[in-house]
């Protein structure tokens, strides 16, 4: 009897796909300056009260009458005016609060190595005070204008606070740019052009050729 022939199954073995670690937006030198800028921030504060003084937190003037233009640099700079926030000023307790609330919230995202938009940090800043019906923020333009407090208290930028912004404005012509690794030639975006990021960090954008008149 002839013997049947057995086909021997071939043994694949299946590749792991790598998935490309993109840039992260701040380096890790910066979120440790960031980090401990909030800690001395919320340091202050506690020794303060400690000593049995009020706590407070100094936020710098985003005011016109506090900018000054540095020539050198050619850029406007904020001065050194500031306007303090006590806690147990009625007017400005809410800030109070909200303001380290913030910053707690920014240390965590630094902590996970996570962002959010600003319309995530509102909503997850976002809860009833406990014993009370007050909530933290009535609406999310009270989030953005502590969030920019806090960092020209911190003298940092948002993107160093795990938050971004929208992205808004394209770019097209004559340029080509490193974004997260990827090589983007903004010749060949057609007509809806390359979507400007809002995250535009060194550790995340880099310029690889630029020909364009500015």
């Amino acid at each position: 009897m002839a013997k049947k022939k057995t086909a021997k199954k071939k043994t694949t073995t299946k590749k792991k796909a790598t998935r490309k670690k993109s840039a992260a937006p701040v380096s890790k030198e910066r979120d440790k300056v960031t980090t401990r800028s909030i800690e001395l921030l919320a340091d202050g504060i506690a020794r303060t009260g400690l000593k049995g003084k009020e706590p407070c937190v100094d936020i710098p003037l985003r005011t016109v009458t506090n900018m000054r233009w540095n020539k050198k640099k050619r850029i406007l700079e904020m001065g050194d005016s500031t306007q303090t926030r006590n806690l147990f000023n009625v007017g400005q307790a809410k800030k109070f609060m909200q303001t380290l609330l913030l910053a707690k919230g920014s240390r965590e995202l630094i902590k996970a190595e996570k962002t959010l938009s600003l319309r995530g940090m509102y909503y997850m800043s976002l809860h009833t005070i406990e014993g009370t019906k007050e909530k933290t923020f009535n609406e999310q333009s009270e989030s953005d204008n502590i969030l920019e407090d806090l960092e020209v208290s911190l003298g940092g930028l948002r993107e160093e606070l795990h938050v971004f912004a929208k992205k808004r404005g394209t770019m097209v012509g004559n340029i080509t740019v490193i974004d997260s690794g990827d090589e983007i030639n903004c010749r060949k975006m057609g007509t809806g052009g390359y979507a400007i990021p809002s995250i535009c960090e060194p550790s995340v954008m880099q310029f690889k050729d630029c020909g364009a008149d500015f």
